[in-house]
């Protein structure tokens, strides 16, 4: 990345060459700040969308369960008038865990899709690492 181009006749001081070396380090810091701050954006945003996932299938199981759940147990009572009102609730209370459950195993997925430490970017920084380490 260094900018100074020298033609053949001109002559670098070891000073100059680190300097050089320095800016550049500099720079790709920079660019590794840039980049870190990117992917942490993107993986709290991730992170909030799971929580909104999280947060819907409480709902559901918590006031859907609560009303709709009550109108199809008179309902199925209804149906079947024989039918005890134990055996229509336990129904329509297996039905609504599973909706829940299901919603909530959406959440927890996307929840774990999310990276909460910016894996690109570390990879990079120990790439870098790597080469800057490597004796020449």
């Amino acid at each position: 990345m260094a900018t100074n181009r020298l033609t053949e006749n001109e002559s670098v001081s070891v000073g100059e060459l680190v300097q050089g070396i320095v800016k550049d380090l500099e720079a790709l810091g920079t660019q590794h700040i840039r980049l870190l701050k990117k992917d942490l954006k993107e993986d709290f945003q991730k992170l909030r969308e799971a929580t909104m996932w999280l947060a819907v299938g409480l709902g559901v199981l918590l006031v859907g369960g609560a009303l709709l759940g009550l109108t199809l147990v008179h309902g199925l009572l209804a149906l079947f008038p024989e039918m005890h009102s134990w055996v229509a609730y336990a129904l329509v209370t297996a039905v609504y865990v599973a909706a829940g459950a299901g919603l909530l195993a959406l959440g927890r997925q996307r929840l774990d899709d999310a990276t909460p430490l910016a894996e690109r970017t570390m990879e990079t920084i120990a790439e870098d690492v790597k080469w800057a380490s490597q004796p020449k």
